[in-house]
């Protein structure tokens, strides 16, 4: 600890405070034991200050860990900041996540029908098939996925509330609150393990116990 305060007198690091819950950690308990504490918190320097002047740093909702994120946008002239680099063309793919969906089964269905691929050649109704059933998915998942994040959201930010008005009494609401977002998060789950391709993902970021083995 004394060579953490020393590095960070040297890099001139001071608390930069935050916007959100003021506690940042919660034992979970009920009654007399619920205790809740600052323990986190975001450091910067001048020169942090100096090139992102409007930054913001928030307290998020915590729903898998007993900490509560923070995390700080950049920004620099009131725009968001990005890395330089080049766009590049997005790649049709189909997403493991779209699954969890009845309705992506249907859309498949429809455009795989046996009536659908009977109407000419198997090769040239393969590659229309494949085209339809392509543009109808994005367009699908364009409208779904706008619907899946804004109702993460407003789940979050109804977490957050909880949490941070939470006295010892809202245990059980907050639990359920908790059910729905988990519900919500497998869709983003299966969307990241197929973007990471690597195996210490399986386990999945509720497991505990699997990154402090990570981390130690």
């Amino acid at each position: 600890m004394e060579e953490f305060r020393r590095n960070v007198d040297y890099c001139g690091l001071s608390d930069m405070g935050y916007e959100g819950n003021k506690f940042t950690w919660c034992n979970n308990r009920e009654g007399p034991y619920f205790t809740k504490e600052r323990l986190d918190h975001a450091l910067g320097n001048m020169e942090l200050t100096r090139r992102f002047s409007n930054c913001c740093i928030q307290a998020l909702a915590t729903y898998s860990f007993d900490h509560n994120p923070i995390v700080m946008h950049l920004r620099k002239g009131g725009r968001r900041y990005v890395s330089e680099g080049g766009v590049r063309e997005r790649i049709f793919r189909y997403e493991t996540s779209w699954k969890l969906h009845e309705e992506c089964s249907k859309i498949v269905a429809n455009y795989w029908s046996p009536q659908v691929l009977q109407r000419g050649s198997h090769l040239w109704m393969s590659h229309k098939c494949l085209v339809n059933c392509k543009e109808a998915l994005v367009k699908w998942s364009r409208t779904t996925l706008r619907l899946h994040r804004k109702e993460t959201q407003v789940k979050m930010q109804h977490l957050a509330n909880l949490q941070e008005s939470n006295t010892s009494t809202s245990y059980e609401i907050i639990k359920e609150v908790l059910l729905e977002i988990y519900k919500l998060l497998e869709e983003d789950n299966a969307k990241w393990k197929q973007r990471a391709k690597q195996t210490w993902l399986k386990d999945g970021d509720r497991n505990l116990k699997y990154f402090h083995r990570c981390a130690n």
